[in-house]
């Protein structure tokens, strides 16, 4: 399994360096949101207020996915819902998409992001003591997430890389 691609560690090993004082929750991806009762896959909380949640997608993103997290987060009241995308949008549905995005803007803050796009910018970010704790964060996320599998995955790259 390829560890940017591993369930919700990198998006939550990035919010957690980056929100600092926030607490991130993540849900599998595969889990159900009624039953889970989530906004999302990566959920950001301030003072137990929910003002973010991110839908990840491992497969081809399409409308129906825009149109039930824009719902989520009208719903839910959450003002920022971002779709973070690893597998792009179904062929012909960009601009429907934008569409939607853009109907919706004055009600929800959102944006697609590609994860392979921005996974360097967003390292680049952190100054250099947060980038090095990236790696060992995202492994033990996922093995928070009992996603073991994933997690030595992630700190065999993670320490590819540094060495």
């Amino acid at each position: 399994m390829n560890a940017m691609n591993s369930g919700g560690g990198d998006v939550k090993g990035f919010q957690a360096l980056l929100s600092e004082n926030g607490v991130i929750k993540v849900c599998s991806p595969n889990a159900s949101d009624y039953f889970g009762k989530t906004s999302g896959d990566v959920e950001v909380y301030y003072d137990g207020v929910l003002v973010s949640a991110r839908e990840r997608k491992q497969r081809p993103l399409n409308l129906d996915d825009v149109n039930h997290g824009l719902k989520k987060s009208r719903e839910n009241h959450v003002p920022e819902y971002l779709f973070v995308i690893s597998a792009g949008i179904v062929d012909g549905q960009e601009t429907a998409i934008e569409d939607a995005l853009r109907e919706h803007r004055d009600e929800v803050d959102s944006a697609l992001l590609d994860i392979w796009k921005l996974a360097v910018p967003l390292a680049a970010l952190l100054n250099p003591a947060r980038r090095s704790q990236f790696g060992g964060k995202v492994a033990q996320l996922l093995r928070d997430m009992r996603k073991f599998e994933s997690a030595n995955a992630a700190a065999g790259l993670w320490n590819r890389l540094t060495s």
